[in-house]
C-alpha cells in the first residue's frame, strides 16, 4: 500500500498527513469495517476502541458510511478516522466533506488522489491484482508499516484477544 500524502500543511479538518501516518503507524493495525449499515459499523467501532484500537477505515460500501466518520470525529475525536473503498473523485469529496483523516482505495484511483492532494488528506492506493501493482513503482518499493484487517479482526467475539493475536505474530 502507497501512501501519499497531500499538500504540505494541513486543512481546515485538522488533518496533517504527516500526523496520520504517525498515528497509523502507532496503531499498527486498521481494522477495516466493512458492514451492510451505518448502525453496525457504529457497534463495530465501539467494539474496536474497547479493544484499544484508534484507528479505523470505514468503507465506502457501507449505507451511510460517510455519516459514520462524522460521528466517529464527533464523539471520538482521538480516533484516527479514514474512508475506505475511495476510488472515484465524488467519492474523494464526500469523504473530505464527511472528515475522513485520510482515505483508502483497493486500487491505484488517480481521480480520487488529485481530488485529496489539495485538501491535504492522505490518499493510501493499495492493488488486487499483480497487474496495477506491476505498473505502480512506488507501490513495489514502499515498506509497509501498518496492516489493514477486514473481517477476521470485526468478527464477533473476543476483538481483543484477535488485536492482541495479530500484533504479536
Amino acid at each position: 500500500m502507497t501512501m501519499t500524502p497531500g499538500s504540505a500543511g494541513s486543512t481546515d479538518l485538522g488533518v496533517d498527513a504527516e500526523s496520520v501516518f504517525a498515528h497509523i503507524h502507532r496503531a499498527r493495525l486498521v481494522p477495516l469495517i466493512r458492514v451492510h449499515d451505518a448502525g453496525t459499523a457504529l457497534q463495530l467501532v465501539d467494539r474496536l476502541l474497547a479493544a484499544d484500537l484508534d484507528v479505523v477505515e470505514i468503507t465506502a460500501t457501507i449505507d451511510g458510511w460517510d455519516e459514520v466518520i462524522r460521528t466517529i470525529r464527533r464523539s471520538y475525536p482521538a480516533v484516527c478516522a479514514g474512508a475506505g473503498t475511495v476510488t472515484t473523485a465524488a467519492l474523494a469529496q464526500r469523504a473530505v466533506a464527511a472528515g475522513a483523516q485520510f482515505c483508502v482505495s483497493p486500487c491505484l484511483a488517480p481521480q480520487a488522489r488529485a481530488v485529496l492532494e489539495p485538501t491535504g488528506v492522505p490518499m493510501l492506493e493499495g492493488g488486487l491484482t499483480p497487474i496495477p501493482l506491476a505498473d505502480a513503482a512506488a507501490w513495489l518499493a514502499a515498506e509497509p508499516f501498518a496492516v489493514g484487517i477486514g473481517s477476521e479482526l470485526t468478527a464477533p467475539g473476543d476483538t481483543a484477544a484477535r488485536v492482541q493475536e495479530a500484533l504479536h505474530r
